[in-house]
């Protein structure tokens, strides 16, 4: 076992197992610069969909996290949509690159320390070496946590990140889609999917393949997932 790996589940392990009910999800965001033209209509999108857990028939928890500026935060596990909300209201878009590899490693110790359902990363670019993206995409793997890759299309690094954010949900067992930069009606259906997929609920399933907002991109990515 890598030694990084080994400190990582050593430090997991000496902390509380999580005692929330119900299906968990990591949300994950790249603030960086290149995002920042169209980071009001994100938040906004992004606060509607958390909006989602109050009205969710079973219990939902996220953990937020988000990088930006060479610095990676997060806001610790709650059911708590107003928190959620305070939280990505207070995220500004910063100078810096891609932190993609520290999202998988805490979705790694997270999932040590009890079951997590998901992940869903959305954003624009990967500047990191492919090798180490897909070996902690095997860790994740192993242990049954999926990765959402949504990816933000822009002009620059499009066909590199599109590259890596596949090769992420290929390995973990989650899904790749693209949208169109500031197309967030678009992103909140491939949310939906998502959550109504993992949260293993067949009245989560049957809402979301009812509902007439659900966008193209997110349809495409229920039928693939649907199909397996």
């Amino acid at each position: 076992m890598p030694s990084t790996q080994a400190a990582v589940i050593k430090s997991a392990a000496a902390l509380p197992a999580l005692a929330l009910s119900g299906p968990r999800f990591i949300v994950s965001l790249d603030a960086t610069l290149s995002r920042s033209n169209t980071w009001r209509e994100a938040q906004a999108i992004q606060g509607e969909l958390f909006k989602l857990m109050a009205s969710a028939r079973q219990p939902l928890s996220i953990r937020l996290t988000h990088f930006g500026g060479g610095k990676f935060d997060t806001l610790d596990w709650t059911d708590r949509p107003g928190e959620l909300q305070a939280y990505m209201a207070a995220v500004r878009c910063r100078i810096g690159g891609t932190q993609i590899a520290d999202v998988l490693e805490d979705a790694f110790s997270q999932a040590i320390r009890g079951p997590v359902s998901g992940v869903i990363y959305t954003g624009d670019a990967c500047e990191e070496k492919a090798d180490r993206l897909r070996g902690l995409a095997m860790q994740l793997r192993c242990i049954d946590v999926p990765v959402f890759m949504f990816q933000e299309t822009a002009p620059i690094g499009v066909r590199k990140a599109a590259k890596a954010f596949q090769e992420i949900a290929t390995i973990t067992g989650g899904a790749y889609a693209c949208f169109e930069p500031g197309a967030f009606r678009d992103l909140a259906g491939l949310f939906k999917v998502a959550m109504a997929a993992r949260s293993r609920s067949a009245a989560a399933l049957a809402k979301v393949r009812a509902d007439p907002s659900l966008s193209a991109p997110a349809k495409r990515m229920l039928a693939d997932l649907s199909g397996r």
